[in-house]
């Protein structure tokens, strides 16, 4: 497990710069094994040094490519993949290491209207800023949550319903809106 301080969600990339010695073991290891790790949200706590709390919904991420960076750090591109429920974990020996559940997709019926015209308001304020959508409210829903701060996106990835994801998403976006609106952010 790979706990940090932000949220990877099913079909977004991740990259990470790994330096910390336990870090290293848990990517050599999956590397040689089955190339996936699970990705949690720190809660409290910090992404060095251990210490932190963590929440038990997930993502699992499949390593895509590993190399050096210029500083000589380790430097992993993943993308996630499944989201899943931590059952147990168990102790940290020499990195984070949990039993987990995976979790079905839910596919009940969703409207993404309210969503999308949030989005076109926001794309009034925001130049350069595109978006159609895939016809997979699945994947659009995670696309759209990439957009929001790590414990709105952490919502978005534990609801259970499509209906609940899109209301999640929209409110995450009015959030947004109200602070391009109020000149907070650009």
């Amino acid at each position: 497990m790979f706990p940090l301080g932000s949220v990877l969600l099913p079909g977004n990339p991740l990259a990470l710069r790994v330096f910390e010695e336990r870090y290293l073991a848990l990517v050599s290891e999956c590397v040689a094994g089955s190339g996936v790790f699970g990705v949690v949200l720190i809660e409290r706590g910090s992404e060095v040094g251990g210490g932190d709390t963590r929440t038990d919904v997930g993502t699992l991420a499949a390593i895509r490519e590993v190399g050096l960076d210029e500083d000589g750090h380790l430097s992993v591109l993943a993308v996630g993949t499944t989201r899943f429920r931590v059952d147990r974990w168990r102790p940290d020996d020499p990195y984070p290491v949990a039993e987990i559940v995976p979790l079905d997709e839910p596919n009940d019926p969703v409207d993404l209207g309210p969503v999308v015209r949030r989005l076109e308001a926001i794309t009034d304020h925001v130049e350069g800023l595109v978006w159609s959508p895939s016809g997979d409210a699945v994947a659009d829903l995670y696309r759209l949550a990439g957009l929001l701060g790590p414990l709105d996106a952490h919502r978005v990835l534990a609801a259970d319903s499509l209906a609940d994801r899109a209301a999640l998403v929209a409110d995450g976006l009015d959030a947004h809106l109200a602070l391009l609106r109020s000149g907070w952010v650009e």
